[in-house]
């Protein structure tokens, strides 16, 4: 005699074994799990429907709505990332969480409930709903507590939903305490050992690095942020690595985009900087940048109403708040124009001497040492902040940057409590060289006669030629179709609009030096004024 439980399952087990009655325990327990789903008909109106379908999604925990697009929270490989949720999705999804069923009639004025499916005509209609009234907004996926400031308190927000800054979710709890702030600074300053930075101010712009993600996520400091631009003199010197410890620090990894040709359709950088705005992911990495960066939208999200229009690929446009994004630039040439300059913070780094012996850790090297405490580190950065917000979150008067409040915050921060450099020594000249070609050629050059240890030597014209052509650097400006009297002509014009005001430029860690010396010309058969350049190194 078989046995039943209440709701008419078997409890032989053989019979629970077959792979037919294992599909019909599983349907059945599913069922009884799911709520019911009467799905739109002539007896049932969509909002009636869309209010209960949206109203259990809101309590999950993972569906939300972003400028009334319904969003998911999903997870992918070790992160987890917001995905639109389309009517296709929608269909599955109401499978997933509901017993769907429609009404249908029986032919004699009554009317009975039937099993059904959602149709994807069906699908659309309950998404062009007005969702957001049932659903939550976000803006950002925190992988860690976020810091706020609550009625004058520095505080932790935990694990789960919080209601500020366009909605902010955080993944995970994390053990945050004060600790003593000369460890706390000590953890932090640690962490740049093996990094070979320029001079002392791209180390305190470093430092920087680490807390300015805090006073972003939490809206401690409601401003502008620049754009973190770390930059080496050569490939493998760690800039990539440097932001990739930022970001490990609150349990992080950055979304990296690549830049395209310039333009807003399809495969654009617009379009790969719109993808990674829509992901809901606070870290944004365009990585290994060659040449001009161009990207209004890039531009809009560093400073403007704190809202970008933002597309994915033939779909529509989705306004998406840009006040909780850190965004991150490495490379080892990058030229920008004026404006995108102007909202970056540019900190470099030298390749370490060949033989360096780098830190060890028990976890392998720092970006895994990194990951496995974070909540150490996240600590340190907690303690930094407690100690500034209790002095009265005070700032310097230092106005030598656009984005005035955030560097005068930092600056104060890298001073006062880590006891560092000022923030922005010599950084205004790299603002410039970076958003003038002539000048990022100069630095190439620069680096190639160091390389061939020539500083020091003077050199004319025709031998800065040489030496470009010698190490495949390309003359700035220069058409394939000029001979070698044209480029000369052409590189002399150059290099008297670098020298126009001054007599010696700054570029990057040399100043080079312009002399004029009177000599005779044979072909000319007179004197003629020679330009000389000389390149020093004036690092450090």
């Amino acid at each position: 005699m078989q046995n039943y439980t209440n709701d008419g399952l078997s409890t032989d087990d053989s019979e629970n074994k077959h792979p037919r009655n294992f599909r019909q325990t599983y349907e059945a327990r599913r069922r009884r799990e799911r709520p019911e789903l009467i799905l739109p008909s002539n007896t049932t109106e969509y909002t009636e429907c869309a209010e209960q379908v949206f109203t259990a999604l809101a309590k999950t925990g993972e569906f939300f709505v972003r400028d009334r697009e319904l969003v998911r929270i999903i997870e992918v490989g070790d992160t987890h990332t917001l995905v639109e949720v389309d009517d296709k999705s929608l269909v599955t999804i109401l499978e997933e969480h509901f017993v769907l069923k429609v009404e249908r009639a029986l032919g004699n004025g009554e009317f009975a409930l039937k099993p059904s499916r959602c149709k994807r005509e069906q699908a659309i209609i309950l998404l062009a709903t007005d969702v957001y009234k049932w659903l939550p907004t976000i803006n950002i996926i925190a992988s860690a507590p976020v810091f706020t400031d609550e009625d004058g308190r520095l505080e932790v927000l935990p694990k789960g939903y919080h209601d500020m800054a366009g909605g902010v979710y955080v993944l995970k709890n994390r053990n945050i305490r004060e600790m003593d702030l000369e460890k706390a600074k000590n953890e932090l300053r640690g962490l740049l050992d093996d990094f070979n930075f320029v001079s002392v101010s791209d180390k305190s712009r470093a430092l920087a690095s680490f807390i300015s993600p805090a006073l972003r996520l939490g809206g401690l400091l409601e401003v502008d942020f620049p754009l973190d631009i770390a930059e080496a003199d050569q490939s493998q010197s760690g800039k990539t690595y440097r932001q990739k410890i930022v970001s490990a620090l609150y349990g992080e990894k950055p979304f990296v985009i690549t830049l395209k040709e310039k333009g807003g359709g399809v495969g654009s950088t617009n379009e790969s900087v719109s993808e990674a705005l829509l992901s809901g992911r606070p870290f944004l990495m365009l990585e290994n940048v060659r040449g001009k960066v161009a990207s209004e939208l890039l531009e809009s999200s560093l400073r403007g109403h704190g809202w970008v229009n933002a597309r994915r690929a033939y779909q529509r446009e989705v306004q998406v708040a840009t006040d909780r994004i850190c965004w991150m630039l490495t490379s080892n040439e990058a030229q920008t124009n004026r404006d995108l300059s102007n909202r970056s913070i540019i900190t470099r780094i030298r390749k370490q001497p060949r033989g360096r012996q780098f830190k060890t850790y028990d976890e392998g090297d720092l970006l895994a040492h990194v990951k496995e405490n974070v909540d150490d580190y996240l600590s340190a950065i907690y303690t930094v902040l407690c100690a500034w917000h209790r002095k009265g979150k005070q700032r310097t008067r230092d106005t030598r940057h656009d984005f005035r409040e955030w560097c005068q915050t930092l600056d104060w921060i890298v001073q006062n409590i880590f006891e560092c450099a000022p923030l922005l020594d010599g950084h205004r000249e790299e603002q410039d060289r970076i958003s003038t070609p002539e000048l990022g050629w100069l630095r190439k050059v620069a680096f190639a006669i160091k390389q061939d240890d020539k500083l020091e030597d003077s050199f004319k014209v025709g031998e800065l030629i040489n030496l470009c052509e010698q190490h495949g650097i390309d003359i700035y400006g220069n058409r394939s179709h000029m001979n070698e009297d044209q480029v000369r002509l052409h590189l002399g014009k150059v290099l008297r609009r670098v020298f126009r005001e001054e007599a010696s430029v700054r570029v990057d860690c040399f100043e080079v030096i312009r002399e004029t010396r009177n000599e005779y010309n044979e072909n000319q058969r007179k004197c003629i004024d020679v330009h000389y350049y000389q390149f020093r190194d004036v690092s450090k």
